[in-house]
């Protein structure tokens, strides 16, 4: 089955299912097909979306030029995947189909929640630079959005960067760089969330060696082995 798939992550990237690049002609149409995609399972009505691609006119002038826009991207993504089921439409909510549509920063966002070093070293290769660097669309409320995910994703970019990088002992003491990448948390925000996690995997190694040390000694008692009252002490004490 062939799938489209938009990268964000730097500049505006689409590409068929062989990889190759594929055209989306009119810069709305772009934009409506990435708002839904950084979220693939999330349906918007489309009023929200007149509103956010049209905030410039009125809503009458808005859901018509959607109306339009609408028909023209679902033709262009039917050239593009000989299907037409890609863009949803029910109900006055709009989507993509998750099975046609794949997006990188759906998947950079669901690596950096993994957490382990395979998917943070893919996360970070992800990260290929600013959430749609470069697009803008002269709408406020649109630029808006671009903005604050760019904001909130070069984040989580420099903390799954500096993860890897700190994990592979390649963040010099000066610099903080990687191959010309920055990888150092340079946000406050972006610091806290580190500490966070990093205090987080102290805390689940800290609780995985007490529930150990539990259960050999339950293990001795079960066998009858000595238990000195230093021993039985720390046990308790761990209990």
């Amino acid at each position: 089955m062939s799938t489209l798939r938009l990268e964000l992550l730097g500049d505006l990237q689409i590409r068929a299912g062989n990889g190759t690049l594929a055209t989306i002609s009119a810069k709305k149409a772009q934009a409506l097909i990435a708002y839904l995609a950084v979220k693939p399972a999330q349906r918007v009505s489309r009023e929200k979306i007149a509103a956010l691609l049209w905030s410039s006119t009125g809503p009458d002038q808005a859901r018509q030029s959607l109306r339009q826009t609408l028909s023209m991207l679902r033709k262009e993504l039917t050239t593009i995947l000989g299907d037409s089921r890609a863009l949803i439409d029910e109900n006055d909510l709009l989507g993509v189909d998750e099975t046609l549509v794949a997006c990188d920063v759906a998947e950079f966002e669901s690596l950096a929640a993994i957490g382990s070093e395979s998917a943070l070293a893919r996360a970070a290769e992800l990260y290929r630079g600013d959430f749609l660097d470069g697009f803008y669309l002269n709408e406020e409320r649109f630029d808006q959005w671009v903005i604050a995910e760019r904001d909130r994703l070069c984040g989580e970019g420099r903390v799954a960067r500096f993860r890897e990088c700190r994990r592979d002992g390649r963040i010099g003491a000066q610099s903080g760089t990687v191959g010309g990448h920055d990888c150092e948390p340079r946000r406050p925000v972006d610091r806290i969330i580190l500490t966070a996690a990093d205090d987080g995997r102290a805390d689940q190694t800290a609780r995985h060696d007490r529930d150990e040390h539990r259960a050999r000694a339950r293990e001795r008692r079960r066998r009858g082995d000595a238990v000195g009252p230093a021993s039985r002490l720390r046990i308790h004490e761990h209990e």
